[in-house]
C-alpha cells in the first residue's frame, strides 16, 4: 500500500502478526487505522509520512514499535500505546510536530522499563504529556 494516495481509511485483517516495513509510508489521505489484537510487530516507517492521521490506538498485542513507524506524521495529535510495549526503534515519532499526548496503558515504572533506541523521542514536542495507566 505505499504511497496509495487515495487510501482513506483500512482494517488490518485478524491474521496479520506483523506490519511490514514501509507498509503504509506516504499514503497522505490515510485517516483511519484498524489494528487487530494479533499484530505483534510493527515495521520500519509502517505509517511514516500519513500526513492526515490524527490519532491511532496500538492494540495490546504489539510488543515491537520500530524505527520511524510514525515519521512525518506532522497531524498526527495523539496515540494510545499498550503495555505490551517493550520496545520501540530509533526516530519513532519523528516530525510529529503537532503530537500533544501519549496515552500509555501502563504505569510509569513500565513505561521506564520499555527499551528505548536512541534517538527514539526525537520529534517529540517538549509539551507532549505522557498520561500512564491510561484506562479509556
Amino acid at each position: 500500500f505505499m504511497d496509495c494516495t487515495n487510501l482513506v481509511g483500512i482494517k488490518i485483517p485478524n491474521t496479520v502478526i506483523f506490519i511490514g516495513d514501509y507498509a503504509f509510508m506516504g499514503c497522505t489521505n490515510l485517516v483511519d487505522i484498524q489494528i487487530p489484537n494479533t499484530v505483534i510487530s510493527i515495521g520500519a516507517c509502517a505509517f511514516a509520512d500519513c500526513s492526515k492521521l490524527t490519532s491511532i490506538e496500538i492494540p495490546n498485542s504489539v510488543i515491537e514499535i520500530h524505527d520511524e513507524v510514525f515519521g512525518g506524521c506532522s497531524n498526527l495529535t495523539s496515540i494510545i500505546l499498550p503495555n505490551s510495549v517493550y520496545s520501540f526503534g530509533r526516530y519513532v515519532f519523528d516530525d510529529c510536530s503537532r503530537l500533544e499526548t501519549i496515552y500509555y496503558r501502563g504505569s510509569e515504572s513500565d513505561w521506564n522499563a520499555i527499551k528505548k533506541a536512541k534517538g527514539w523521542a526525537d520529534g517529540i514536542p517538549k509539551n507532549c504529556k505522557i498520561i500512564y495507566n491510561y484506562k479509556g
